[in-house]
């Protein structure tokens, strides 16, 4: 059943392409000669697109190559790391058992990790599930990952969190956190009384058909189709990185695999209410929670903590106004329209997601190259072609605006 699922997807999905591609009003007519442009422009040997509107898919593609020197090319179905795009998928997790009864965002986190260590005794005893996704606790991620290198699992990490001293005080506005999430999908396990991996993937990924998604590692690369990630100095050629992201002390912040495929199942289920083929997957108030506005970004200097909530620090020069962050989503207003968005970058890949829920629009993009602009700057091409009025050219503002950095 899975497998004739997955089938027809495969088969919706290239007759779309057929489709737009053959249609030089749409929006995307030019997006491949785009994507190999985009590709030498950043130097990077492989990317993954995925675009839906209006609960179809449009596009879902490989370009370029999964390892620099190579001749295997990237195809619909090849793995990539996904890094920080991952918290929706722990954010969703939790949704499911919120809209099951079995949790509530109120809850405090330590009635589920009563050993759960944070800066200060007070804020660890007052610490609630809205709190641990939405970044309102105020240690940032920078800090929490320093831990890494001397935990040997989540928990270790998670206990070792008293001597993470905050950025900014407990609900003072938002901070981007690792640990919270990792946190998150070790609640998912003590309620449900499996892994996270097997949890996301029976609640979530395989009612989606997303039949190859995985949030371990050796997993995806034992798949044989997996992208390699690669790192270099900027504007020079990468070199290609270890698979290395670790699934002891990073899942689920961060450690989910999937393709284009995949993912594009995932934007659909996105830009819905909870329900996806006639099935109810998160109940409707639980994943409509998700994307209401949890915690404020206020737009200061990276290095504070506080994320910078665009892919740019000069937000008035692209119209950007209005910053939050929800659970595992950030928000921003563009062009009059409400972005749901994050980036990520995990095992030398870089990814970027954009929901447009007014206009059901969905884009997903990822590069086998650490560098987070080349995923950014494609995806807001696409959604320039979406959108209309002025079209930027993204690749050459970002790349000046590294030049400066």
């Amino acid at each position: 059943m899975v497998l004739l699922r997955l089938l027809a997807v495969i088969a919706v999905v290239l007759l779309c392409q057929a489709r737009f591609a053959a249609a030089d009003g749409h929006p995307l007519a030019n997006l491949d000669a785009h994507a190999e442009q985009s590709l030498r422009f950043w130097k990077a040997p492989g990317m993954m697109v995925s675009v839906v509107k209006d609960d179809a898919v449009v596009q879902a593609k490989g370009y370029g190559v999964r390892r620099l020197g190579a001749p295997d090319r990237v195809d619909e179905r090849t793995l990539f790391s996904i890094g920080s795009t991952s918290k929706a998928f722990a954010a969703a997790t939790v949704a499911v058992l919120v809209g099951d009864g079995e949790v509530a965002w109120t809850d405090p986190v330590r009635q589920y990790l009563p050993w759960l260590q944070v800066y200060d005794e007070y804020v660890a005893r007052q610490l609630t599930v809205r709190d641990m996704l939405s970044g309102t606790l105020g240690t940032w991620y920078n800090d929490e990952n320093r831990l890494r290198r001397y935990a040997k699992d989540s928990r270790d990490i998670l206990e070792r969190g008293k001597a993470i001293k905050p950025k900014a005080s407990f609900r003072s506005g938002f901070v981007y956190t690792n640990n919270m999430f990792i946190a998150s999908g070790m609640l998912v396990e003590e309620v449900a009384g499996t892994s996270w991996n097997d949890f996301a993937r029976e609640r979530l990924w395989r009612p989606l058909g997303m039949a190859s998604t995985t949030a371990s590692a050796d997993e995806a690369w034992a798949s044989g189709n997996a992208a390699q990630g690669h790192r270099g100095k900027f504007n020079k050629l990468p070199k290609p990185q270890p698979y290395e992201y670790c699934d002891e002390v990073c899942v689920p912040s961060g450690g989910v695999n999937t393709n284009a495929v995949d993912i594009a199942q995932w934007l659909r289920f996105q830009l819905g209410d909870g329900s996806f083929a006639g099935q109810t997957i998160i109940e409707s108030t639980a994943f409509a929670e998700m994307h209401r506005p949890q915690s404020i970004m206020r737009p200061v200097e990276k290095a504070s903590g506080v994320y910078v909530p665009f892919p740019s620090t000069d937000l008035d020069r692209w119209g950007v106004s209005r910053a939050a962050y929800g659970f595992g989503w950030g928000m921003f207003d563009y062009k009059g329209k409400t972005i749901l968005w994050h980036s990520g970058g995990a095992n030398y890949t870089a990814s970027y997601v954009l929901l447009v829920p007014e206009d059901a629009l969905g884009i997903f993009v990822s590069t086998n190259r650490y560098e987070a602009k080349n995923s950014v700057s494609m995806a807001m091409h696409i959604l320039d072609a979406y959108l209309g009025g002025e079209q930027t050219d993204w690749n050459q503002a970002f790349f000046a605006e590294k030049q400066k950095n």
